[in-house]
C-alpha cells in the first residue's frame, strides 16, 4: 500500500497506515509522489507528515496514556509508535518494492546499482548529529541534499545538478504551461 500522505493535502481523508500497523504489524506501505501539479514533491516532506500524522493519531487513540507534561514522559503512549526508521524505510526500500525495483535498488547491496544520496549532516540547523535516522525522517529537506548518484553516476554534485540547464528547462516548462493555459 502506498501512504497516500499527498491525499491529506488535497482532502481525501487520513492515510490508513496507524490502523494498518496495529491489525496486520508486517503489512509493508510506501511513499510516493504522485501530484506534483498540486504541492511538493520531495520525500523530505513526505516522510515528516507520515512521521508526524501517525504519531498525532496513535496519541488520539489513548489521550490519557498519551497526556504529555513537561516533567512526565507519556512513555506508556510509544508503545507501538511509528519509528523513524519506519519512515526512512517506506520512502525507500518499501518504495523500491512498491515499484518492482527491489531488485536493482532500495538498498545498498552487491548487485544493485548504485543508488545514493549524500546529505550534509554538518550543517547549524541539524547538527550535531545524534540520531542520522531520525535526522533524515524528521529534520532534513532537499537543501541538504549534497550529491546524488544514480546507477553511480553522479546527477547531482556538491549541491549543483550535473549536465543540466536549469534554466534552459524552466523557460521550456513555463512555455509548455503559458502553450496549454492558451488553448483553454
Amino acid at each position: 500500500m502506498e501512504s497516500d500522505v499527498d491525499g491529506l493535502m488535497m482532502g481525501m481523508g487520513t492515510p490508513s497506515v496507524e490502523r494498518l500497523r496495529r491489525i496486520a504489524p508486517n503489512y509493508r506501505y510506501s511513499l510516493s509522489v504522485d501530484v506534483p501539479t498540486n504541492q511538493g514533491t520531495d520525500m523530505f516532506s513526505k516522510m515528516r507528515a507520515l512521521f508526524m500524522l501517525q504519531r498525532s493519531l496513535r496519541t488520539q487513540a489513548d489521550p490519557e496514556a498519551c497526556l504529555f507534561t513537561f516533567f512526565q514522559d507519556p512513555a506508556a503512549c510509544r508503545d507501538g509508535m511509528i519509528t523513524a526508521r519506519e519512515v526512512l524505510e517506506a520512502a525507500t526500500v518499501e518504495g523500491a518494492r512498491a515499484n518492482g525495483l527491489l531488485g536493482r535498488t532500495g538498498t545498498l547491496s552487491r548487485g544493485k546499482q548504485a543508488d545514493i544520496v549524500l546529505l550534509d549532516a554538518r550543517r547549524i540547523d541539524v547538527g550535531p548529529m545524534n540520531d542520522p535516522i531520525g535526522l533524515v525522517a524528521t529534520a532534513m529537506d532537499t537543501s541538504h541534499v549534497d550529491s546524488v548518484m544514480v546507477a553511480g553516476d553522479f546527477r547531482k554534485r556538491d549541491g549543483a545538478l550535473v549536465g543540466v540547464d536549469v534554466a534552459r528547462v524552466l523557460s521550456e516548462a513555463e512555455a509548455s504551461r503559458d502553450a496549454v493555459l492558451g488553448r483553454l
